[in-house]
This record gives structure tokens, C-alpha cells and sequence, in this order.
């Protein structure tokens, strides 16, 4: 968020965010916080947008399609159709998920007796799903990459026949991914608050050229 207090059509108010009023960036990170490409929201269009954060994500990956890159977000903008999308253009991808969300696991719903610290998970056609309680109940939704694919066991059914599992592993190893790369955006906005400047100005697009001059 860039604080902007004035009247604005641009200004949203995010009662949740540190910078409660000011114009919303959606913004791309890398692993050591650098700000690798952004798009300002610049409101609610006439036509209802029921996938905007599915939006957001195709445009900020645009410049990594075929690149094999791996991106984590949160439940604002993941679904099953955005990560599958993504798969086809070989961007794995990670994040946080609302389980109201269409195409995901029922099995998975509810679990309020679950024991602190329980991690479980589903598996199948290259997207997992899974559940973590800490001090709350987590949901992850994420592509299975190649490490993870191969974990898989062997199972003999009852007729003999054999049929591959994923192991418990790959639902740990995508808990500790999400864990070790979420949060590059803030990574970014800690490092800019160590030499940000706040500049009062009346004037609306001095906000957003003192972002990109910081940056």
C-alpha cells in the first residue's frame, strides 16, 4: 500500500494492512526482496470480476512462462484453476488456499479436533492439498514438482496388482517450502522502510513516483 489520505477514485481502504488508506500494488518479489515487477489496482471496473487475484498472478508471470520458476502467494489469489494454468506453462506455484474455493478436497473441511502441530494431506493429478494446525488451521494448495513427485511408494492391492502412493514426505517438504519463501513482499517493504522518506504531498501521483524513485 502507498498511503494517500486524500480524495482519490485510486484510494482503497485495507482495514487489515498497516497502511489502512492509499493506493493497493500488487507486486512481484524475489527471494532476496527485490522488487521484480508491480501493477497498480486502480479499482473495481463496470463488468463484476469474480477472478481478479487469478488475474493479477497471469499478468505478474507473464515475463516467467517456460522459465520453470516457482511462485508463493497467499489464499487472496490461490485456486485450482490458477495452479493448474500455471502448470501448463511450467510455473510451479504454492500458497495458502480459502477451502471454499471450487474444485478442492471436502475431506479436508473441518478437523477442529485435530492435535497442535498435525500435518495431512491429499494428492492427486499433480496438485496437493494439505492441512497443517499450529495454533490454527492452515490450508496449502500447491503443484507438486519434480522432487516432490518422486516420493512416491509402491502398494500391492489385493488382486496383486501394484499401484503408486505419495509418501508423507512430499506433504512435508511442501509445508517447509511454503514456510522458507513466503513473504518476499514483505521482505521488500522491510528493506525500503530502512531509507523510505515521507513526503506529504497534495498532489496524488507524487505517492506513487516516490515509491519507484525508493525503489
Amino acid at each position: 500500500m502507498i498511503k494517500f489520505k486524500r480524495r482519490l477514485s485510486l484510494k482503497q481502504y485495507m482495514p487489515k494492512k498497516p497502511i489502512k488508506r492509499g493506493y493497493k500494488v500488487w507486486m512481484r518479489c524475489d527471494s532476496s526482496g527485490f522488487a521484480c515487477e508491480f501493477q497498480i489496482y486502480t479499482g473495481k471496473t463496470e463488468e463484476v470480476e469474480r477472478n481478479l487475484g487469478e488475474r493479477v498472478i497471469r499478468n505478474l508471470s507473464q515475463k516467467l512462462l517456460g522459465k520453470n520458476h516457482v511462485l508463493f502467494f497467499d489464499n487472496y489469489f490461490t485456486s485450482y484453476d490458477l495452479l493448474k494454468h500455471l502448470e501448463t506453462q511450467n510455473i510451479t506455484a504454492c500458497g495458502t488456499v480459502n477451502m471454499s474455493r471450487k474444485k478442492l478436497p471436502k475431506n479436508l473441511l473441518g478437523g477442529q479436533k485435530m492435535k497442535q502441530e498435525t500435518l495431512t494431506g491429499v494428492l492427486a493429478c499433480d496438485i496437493a492439498c494439505i492441512k497443517w494446525k499450529d495454533k490454527r488451521i492452515v490450508h496449502i494448495l500447491a503443484t507438486l514438482d519434480e522432487a516432490t513427485k518422486s516420493c512416491e511408494i509402491e502398494k500391492k492391492e489385493k488382486d496383486g496388482k501394484k499401484i503408486k502412493i505419495a509418501c508423507p514426505k512430499a506433504v512435508i517438504r511442501i509445508w517447509k517450502n511454503y514456510n522458507r519463501n513466503m513473504g518476499y513482499v514483505d521482505h521488500f517493504d522491510q528493506l525500503k522502510s530502512m531509507y523510505d522518506i515521507d513526503r506529504k504531498s497534495k498532489k496524488w501521483w507524487h505517492r506513487i513516483f516516490f515509491l519507484f524513485f525508493f525503489i
